[in-house]
């Protein structure tokens, strides 16, 4: 996207995608300080990387989690009695997905 595409429109279609309010007179400001923004990407963009290596993390670390294993409960009520909300022996949660 240019920088010439990038209006106050795009602004307003960007905090409703985020689910984020903003008050229409700061929206020049915004949209001014998201233009700087990508300016300032497009000028990473730019830049030469072709000697650097790629890496996954800047820490050299493994992986420290623990191995996924399955584990059978005997009390699932003991497990669900803490839920918030449930259906049966499942727990409902609420529908974060719309139309």
């Amino acid at each position: 996207m240019s920088e010439n595409e990038f209006n106050k429109d795009t602004v307003k279609k960007v905090l409703n995608l985020a689910r984020l309010e903003a008050p229409e007179d700061s929206l020049d400001t915004l949209t001014n300080e998201l233009k700087s923004i990508l300016g300032y990407m497009e000028d990473l963009n730019s830049a030469d990387v072709s000697n650097v290596q790629a890496m996954s993390h800047v820490q050299e670390a493994s992986n420290v989690f623990r191995e996924d294993v399955s584990v059978t409960f005997e009390n699932r009520e003991d497990i669900l009695k803490n839920t918030p909300d449930r259906s049966g022996d499942f727990i409902r949660v609420p529908i974060i997905i719309e139309g």
